[in-house]
């Protein structure tokens, strides 16, 4: 899969520019494989994964990989992911973006995501009930974020400033 991405992104020239327009999403808290843990929630299984988007990164610094985790319930849940990460600190991290995700279907919820520091609130849940109205429902203004990271206001498709 990443080979494919990559050939495109050499086709489309994306590594040239100050800002890659392609990216990799990877979800690692699917809770749809059968009998199985999501990798997130377990380091033997989400090692193998980090180590190929690593060697991806080390050939291309301009490769966008953005990871999907799952809620952490218990503290010792993020210590091991974070335990886990620190073997890779000999990559460069440019900027880490947190992106709020997961039945956002109130402003009250896409407040709270912006507190915990994402700077863009997923909103599929609330566009699959309600249809675009529904962002009007979400909507935030710069001031009353929560987060203080500047943006603009999308009617709910929040982009903030890193």
């Amino acid at each position: 899969m990443l080979d494919t991405i990559q050939r495109l992104r050499t086709k489309l020239r994306d590594g040239e520019g100050t800002m890659s327009r392609v990216g990799v999403e990877l979800n690692t808290s699917c809770p749809n494989i059968k009998g199985s843990t999501p990798p997130a929630y377990h380091m033997p299984s989400l090692a193998p994964i980090l180590d190929v988007l690593a060697r991806y990164f080390r050939e291309d610094p301009t490769l966008v990989i953005g990871l999907k985790l799952p809620p952490y319930v218990y503290s010792t849940q993020f210590d091991d992911l974070l335990r886990g990460i620190a073997t890779y600190s000999q990559l460069s991290l440019r900027e880490i973006s947190i992106i709020g995700v997961g039945g956002v279907t109130t402003r009250e919820a896409h407040l709270r995501m912006r507190r915990a520091g994402a700077s863009v609130v997923a909103c599929a849940t609330i566009l699959i009930r309600n249809g675009v109205s529904g962002f009007q429902k979400l909507s935030i203004t710069d001031d009353n974020r929560g987060s203080g990271r500047g943006g603009t206001d999308l009617g709910g498709l929040s982009s903030g400033g890193a």
